[in-house]
């Protein structure tokens, strides 16, 4: 057992997603962490991880089983039982194998649930966003479901310490559990990666505005992209590029089709991390149309760009963006309101530039990787000390 080695529980990271948690690794990987990653993940997403392949689909583990089956409401629940006693299963035998001094786990549920239900004294968490958050006015968050409810609260009670991004993260576990080992960590970026003036080879148009979100009922895409077709009749050779994809990926083709605008609209679908910066740098301004939102990184990333950015006034993104000074924001849903405020800096590339500037300081001093993990490594040491 070596101090600075760490369990870090994130199933999808190196599997298609959580990519941030990469992002965490390739820094403590720099700074002489050991790393064991348990994650679907089939292959080592970097050729220094330790990876631990998590076979989803098999039989139950029967040991784990017991106090799961409390939760079961649905018949669905039934699945979700057997995954997180897998998990736990998997996670616990290679904590023993390895000797590990604690873990790291991402995401509420089933990271976190079956990192507590393997036994181990030590387990810090980073809780993101609709692994906690609820809204039902949209269908929004896993603890709608009752089982999901149940077992978030179970081990949120239980765990070594709680990450969030913001003060208003911070705000949203409080709401869920009496528990004041809750700390603030805020996401981050790598800002010599994401800066201005970055070098392209991406053919791209003159004038865009640039939006990266998963499309999903949240996202706010279909608010852009009706906002847009107002800007358009003032702005007629702007463009709209849409990065990412989900389940209202189709909706929002149709809805630019319908508007008559979608010879003005690029849907790009999922853009690799290492050519993002070029669709920020080059951008008039970046736009984060969310109906919800617990911490903007991609708001961070175009901050760290250089871009001025334009976001609801909603959850973290009221902390990340103060507006008039290194962005504009409108609220949620609000078309008018969005168009207003993307006429605003279109009108005023003087005032844009300032913004973009002040924006880029911003991250440069609140949202750096480099200070992100210098925080990471302190409560890290403070555990294992």
């Amino acid at each position: 057992m070596l101090e600075n080695e760490i369990s870090l529980i994130s199933t999808k990271a190196g599997a298609g997603g959580h990519y941030f948690v990469l992002e965490d690794i390739k820094w403590l990987i720099k700074r002489g962490y050991i790393i064991h990653l348990v994650s679907e993940a089939r292959r080592p997403p970097l050729n220094e991880i330790k990876l631990h392949t998590f076979r989803k689909f098999g039989l139950p583990k029967s040991r784990y089983l017991k106090g799961l089956l409390n939760w079961i409401h649905e018949p669905r629940d039934i699945l979700t039982t057997i995954y997180i006693s897998r998990l736990t299963s998997y996670i616990e035998e290679t904590q023993k194998k390895f000797k590990i001094p604690f873990i790291h786990a991402h995401f509420a549920l089933p990271e976190r649930t079956a990192s507590v239900l393997a036994s181990h004294k030590l387990v810090l968490v980073t809780v993101h966003g609709y692994d906690v958050q609820v809204h039902e006015s949209v269908g929004y968050g896993i603890r709608l479901r009752k089982f999901d409810d149940e077992a978030v609260k179970w081990t949120l009670e239980r765990v070594s310490l709680i990450m969030v991004a913001n003060q208003y993260m911070r705000e949203v576990v409080k709401n869920i559990v009496d528990n004041q080992k809750i700390e603030i960590v805020t996401n981050a970026v790598d800002v010599q990666k994401f800066r201005p003036n970055v070098s392209c080879n991406i053919e791209l148009p003159q004038k865009y505005i640039f939006c990266l979100k998963q499309h999903t009922s949240v996202s706010g895409i279909d608010v852009l992209i009706k906002a847009f077709n107002k800007i358009k009749k003032i702005f007629p050779n702007l463009k709209l590029l849409i990065g990412g994809s989900g389940p209202k990926t189709k909706y929002y083709i149709k809805l630019a089709n319908k508007l008559g605008i979608n010879k003005s609209i690029r849907f790009l679908g999922y853009i690799e991390h290492d050519k993002l910066p070029c669709y920020y740098a080059r951008a008039s301004m970046v736009v984060v149309p969310s109906l919800i939102e617990a911490f903007g990184l991609s708001a961070t990333e175009a901050m760290a760009c250089g871009r001025p950015v334009v976001v609801s006034d909603v959850g973290g993104l009221r902390e990340q963006v103060i507006h008039g000074v290194n962005g504009l924001r409108f609220p949620p849903g609000d078309v008018n309101a969005l168009a207003e405020a993307i006429e605003t800096l279109l009108r005023d590339p003087d005032l844009a530039e300032k913004m973009g500037k002040i924006g880029r300081e911003i991250a440069i001093q609140n949202y750096s990787m480099e200070k992100r993990i210098d925080r990471l490594i302190r409560i890290y040491r403070r555990f294992t000390s």
